[in-house]
């Protein structure tokens, strides 16, 4: 153990001089050191990581000036080499041509399927391309049909003649005979389609057409469509035909129901047994080719109701044709205001089987 020195003070280190040939082995020394961490005389910096950690002393920070931006990029070439215990590039040569032997594999496998792939698509547009050419030569031959039997409708003479070309035959007929009975028929001619396209009625398959006659006068149509060799037109809608006038109706203020052909859209008009526009939705209710105008109540709620939301909506603008059951209430005070009984077609054109403008 050594002494301590007077007052308690440690003896000052021996001073020796080192010889030139240990210094130049310790800096060699060094330099080797130096050579497994970075470069010789590279100062590491500290500084906070990519998440905002700090890092050690003597790790390399981020915060690098752009002076020893090459040199850190050059030593991280140097550390991917000697990473994994200096592992010999051989391996990564081998390892590479053995995934290029398998992507070329997969890609040999995917040529045929290619092939495949290609073939099926082309059958595929072959056939839509069919699908498309017979579909337009079907409505082609569909469209001539009607004009031909539109013509015929149009051209005829006698109730007999239109009866051939007209739905409903049995049920029309004794209708025809004596709305022509009032009003002598005259033949129209057909001089060119102005307007063409489907409409629904409830789920029958109709057309509507417009067509321009020999005097200019343009005569709106619903075709149905029954299948592939048989169109017929409703005579019940080129007339609109009503059991009475509106203005009969309103002069005779009928209790019963009575269906009519109208054009209906939204009012507010709320008086007299209807002013609670709570209870009930009013229309405005007009027929074709006449003045004559009624307001039409239906109780919310209801399926008369339902049925004519569906088509107006909410649109106060939307102006459309109903067959619709209408009376008069017992010792009503209004003069044109009607309960709406039923909504029998919401078109004017009755489905098979229906019997309610009768």
């Amino acid at each position: 153990m050594e002494e301590s020195g007077p007052a308690g003070k440690r003896p000052e280190p021996e001073l020796r001089a080192v010889p030139d040939e240990e210094l130049a082995e310790e800096v060699v020394r060094l330099e080797a050191i130096d050579e497994d961490h970075g470069r010789p005389g590279r100062l590491h910096r500290s500084g906070a990581g990519a998440l905002g950690a700090d890092r050690e002393d003597g790790e390399r920070g981020p915060l690098l000036e752009e002076a020893d931006l090459e040199e850190f990029e050059e030593e991280d070439v140097e550390d991917v080499w000697q990473e994994g215990g200096r592992r010999s590039p051989m391996g990564l040569v081998v390892l590479a041509g053995i995934l290029g032997l398998v992507l070329l594999g997969v890609a040999l496998l995917l040529i045929p399927r290619g092939d495949r792939l290609v073939e099926e698509r082309a059958a595929l547009v072959t056939a839509e391309r069919e699908a498309e050419e017979q579909a337009l030569q079907d409505a082609g031959l569909l469209m001539e049909k009607i004009e031909k039997v539109v013509r015929k409708y149009l051209a005829a003479e006698t109730v007999d003649e239109k009866l051939r070309y007209v739905r409903h035959r049995e049920r029309v007929q004794p209708l025809m005979e004596a709305y022509y009975a009032e009003q002598p028929m005259e033949p129209r001619g057909f001089r060119i389609v102005t307007a063409f396209y489907p409409v629904g009625v409830d789920n029958d398959s109709f057309l509507y057409m417009q067509v321009r006659g020999e005097d200019g006068t343009l005569i709106p149509l619903l075709v149905e469509h029954l299948g592939r060799d048989e169109v017929l037109v409703d005579w019940e809608t080129d007339v609109a035909y009503q059991p009475m006038l509106l203005a009969t109706f309103l002069e005779q203020r009928l209790t019963e129901p009575v269906a009519f052909r109208v054009f209906a859209k939204l009012d507010t008009f709320y008086a007299y047994e209807f002013a609670d526009p709570e209870r009930y939705q009013c229309l405005m209710l007009t027929e074709r080719d006449s003045e004559t105008y009624l307001f039409g109540y239906v109780e919310r709620g209801s399926e008369a109701h339902r049925k004519l939301m569906e088509t107006l909506g909410d649109d106060p603008k939307s102006r459309e044709p109903f067959l619709l059951k209408l009376r008069f209430l017992p010792d009503s005070r209004a003069t044109r205001s009607v309960v709406i009984e039923e909504v029998v077609a919401k078109r004017w054109a009755l489905l098979t089987g229906s019997t309610g403008a009768e």
